[in-house]
């Protein structure tokens, strides 16, 4: 397309015919504008560099004049976290300074909000860089995260960086940054031009139809600020914005806060499926099971297709104790999305609760095809498989469980169990021996070392953990049979018998016989 662009639709109809692997994508507010670095930009400013090139040695010491500078100013550690020079230079552009990296998107939209702001009457444009097609092109490595900016800029290639989380700002930009030589060719990349009468209408539309807003970029302190300058146009909410502002308050664990924001978006448009959905997922975690019931509904009648709100009505469904009701629901967002794993594996522990073993086990399974590193699907199918009296892979599920998630004492007690079942009594000790050790309070887990020991030969020390299960829990009927055993076992006759009579002492307080 040469000519310049007027719509988000003919935006959209050339990004879907671009090709070559991973895409990314700049916008520039003014097509005249290089793809250059901000370092680049402010090295050719300078009065010493008169020429269109910046030497190579020139622009690397001054990333290392940069670097130095802010290392001396204390911004090179972050929460006690020593920033690698790669962090640094993030956090420096994220402020505004001019650095070696080049702001890229995955998102071809936001790009192209980029591309639409007012720069005095200009045309903006969009390019597009199919990374995979060009062959100096590499990938920061997670690995390679801490090596010197030097080590990437000596080697004559291309760099793209995904920094993650590094903030807020990069992860609603979709960033990724591009390094290793301060301007890209335009060989390198095609771009498109949008007219510059078009802007305004683009920028209403990405706002309206797709939610890209510059408050959602620009989503901390200094965006906020900026957002809300004196010289920034007052709009007033609309549905959306408050749907957002619901979300970020999910996000942060404030329920509340969300709900009334939800509310709010409601309110303004009833329509709006995500709203009730949103609504709906945090009563839930509030343990709101009818309120959430009554806005999932309402979400699946706005949006039948949406598989996740029908898994949510579900989880609510378990909760107030409809099993079936929940199978239901699960069932019909696994058929409207296969790959749910969350809907597996939320069914599976309905079929658990049920007594449907092997039900809940197919339904794991497919769930850890799905996710093979969610420790909860391994525990739970270990606990089906123990139900069934299959223990030794229970065990192995267990174990795989415990590799993925070494604190959780439940798993640790379970395997325990499973090998006591199987008269491994030393491999339970050593996993109740664990649970000690994580939760010294423990009553339980002292019971069932006490028993594993006494089966094992180890009266006197069965002896002393019953007695440490009773201290924590007086009213343990169980823990004084046993130690009543224990003590006949070793001839202690006497205190065998006071053990039975206090066991039962606490049994009949428990349930009086009825006169």
């Amino acid at each position: 397309m040469t000519e310049p662009l007027t719509t988000v639709e003919e935006f959209i109809a050339w990004t879907e015919a671009l090709h070559g692997g991973m895409i990314l994508f700049r916008g520039l507010a003014n097509a005249e504008w290089d793809v250059e670095s901000s370092a680049y930009r402010r090295i050719r400013k300078s009065e010493e560099i008169s020429s269109e090139i910046v030497p190579t040695v020139t622009f690397q010491n001054y990333i290392d004049h940069l670097l130095d500078d802010a290392s001396l100013q204390g911004f090179r550690v972050r929460q006690d976290k020593r920033l690698s020079d790669l962090e640094l230079l993030a956090e420096l552009q994220h402020y505004g300074a001019a650095t070696c990296l080049i702001d890229f998107t995955a998102s071809a939209l936001i790009a192209l909000w980029f591309a639409c702001q007012e720069e005095e009457g200009k045309a903006g444009k969009v390019v597009a860089m199919a990374t995979d097609s060009i062959e100096r092109f590499s990938t920061i490595r997670y690995e390679n995260l801490e090596k010197p900016i030097k080590a990437f800029l000596d080697q004559g290639k291309l760099w793209k960086w995904e920094p993650g989380g590094l903030n807020n700002r990069i992860v609603a930009q979709q960033s990724v940054f591009v390094f290793g030589e301060a301007r890209i060719e335009k060989s390198d990349y095609e771009e498109l031009t949008i007219a510059a009468v078009c802007k305004r209408d683009i920028v209403e539309t990405l706002e309206k139809s797709f939610g890209i807003r510059g408050p959602k970029l620009f989503n901390d302190l200094a965006g906020f600020a900026h957002h809300n300058a004196h010289d920034q146009p007052y709009n007033k909410y609309v549905a959306e914005d408050f749907l957002f502002l619901g979300h970020m308050f999910h996000q942060q664990g404030e329920y509340q806060q969300a709900i009334e924001r939800y509310s709010r978006a409601i309110e303004l448009d009833s329509h709006l499926a995500m709203a009730y959905y949103s609504r709906g997922t945090a009563k839930n975690t509030l343990i709101d099971y009818l309120g959430a019931i009554a806005d999932l509904d309402k979400a699946i009648e706005r949006n039948p297709q949406d598989a996740n709100a029908y898994n949510n009505r579900g989880i609510a469904k378990f909760g107030l104790g409809d099993r079936q009701g929940a199978i239901a629901d699960y069932d019909r967002a696994i058929a409207l999305d296969p790959q749910l794993a969350v809907a597996l594996s939320n069914r599976g522990n309905a079929k658990l609760a049920l007594g449907d073993y092997v039900g809940a086990i197919a339904d794991y399974d497919q769930a850890i095809v799905l996710h093979p590193h969610n420790w909860a699907l391994y525990y739970n199918r270990g606990y089906a498989r123990h139900a069934l009296g299959d223990y030794l892979r229970a065990i192995a599920d267990y174990d795989q469980a415990i590799v993925l998630n070494p604190s959780f004492a439940g798993t640790l007690n379970f395997r325990g169990n499973a090998r006591f079942a199987l008269g491994d009594y030393l491999g339970a000790i050593a996993d109740y021996d664990r649970i000690v050790e994580l939760y010294p309070q423990d009553s339980t887990a002292y019971f069932n070392r006490a028993n594993a020991k006494r089966l094992s030969g180890d009266l006197p020390g069965a002896i002393a953990d019953y007695n440490r299960a009773i201290e924590l829990n007086p009213q343990y009927a169980e823990a004084y049979v046993n130690r009543g055993i224990a003590k006949r076992a070793i001839g202690d006759e006497a205190g065998a018998n006071k053990d039975f009579a206090q066991a039962n002492a606490i049994k009949q307080n428990l349930h009086p016989l009825e006169k």
